[in-house]
């Protein structure tokens, strides 16, 4: 994982990965966890406690941290990664991680997020500044974009379009989980 890269080959690295919630938070960092877990190598060179990840030759940690977390003072993270951006009322621990990554020579901050109903959200500001990147309006070789989404011309109740706006639709989640809420047998033919 990208985490996991970075914690190994980064001197003195700050992996983060962030949420409004903790819980959502958290679910990175235990994905980590359980990939080290089974992982005889990596459980010789890392330590697991039950907020951090730690690897001790490189001085480098893993924590996840939540918007309500009062830890966030002097972090300098060379990779951040924040989920469920639309969520987030405030651009309060996107900031700090930011403004945190000044001093890393190539620091990543990634966000990821499904898209959400408040149009002043964090995720929402991401997403208009990214449109305009990918439309050329704006110019940033900061940024890496990508959205998946229909184009304004596909009908949205087009199953069969779906896989553009989804593409790990049928790996991560069923079409049927997607269309009905619970699995159940569908047939379509994707254009």
């Amino acid at each position: 994982t990208l985490a996991l890269d970075d914690l190994l080959t980064e001197k003195g690295a700050q992996v983060y990965s962030g949420a409004t919630r903790r819980e959502q938070a958290a679910i990175a960092f235990n994905n980590v966890v359980q990939f080290i877990r089974h992982n005889p190598t990596l459980q010789e060179l890392l330590n697991v406690y039950r907020n951090a990840v730690t690897y001790e030759k490189n001085a480098s940690k893993f924590m996840a941290l939540s918007s309500e977390s009062k830890l966030m003072d002097g972090l300098n993270p060379s990779v951040a990664i924040l989920d469920e951006v639309a969520a987030m009322r405030s651009s309060g621990l996107v900031d700090v991680l930011q403004s945190g990554t000044y001093a890393r020579k190539s620091p990543l901050l990634l966000q990821i997020t499904t898209a959400g109903h408040n149009h002043d959200s964090v995720g929402k500001h991401e997403y208009d500044g990214s449109k305009a990147i990918l439309k050329n309006e704006v110019k940033d070789d900061r940024y890496f974009c990508i959205i998946y989404e229909l184009d304004a011309s596909v009908k949205w109740t087009d199953a069969s379009t779906y896989i553009k706006a989804n593409p790990n639709l049928n790996v991560s989640a069923s079409m049927e989980k997607v269309l009905f809420g619970r699995d159940e047998p569908i047939r379509i033919t994707y254009k």
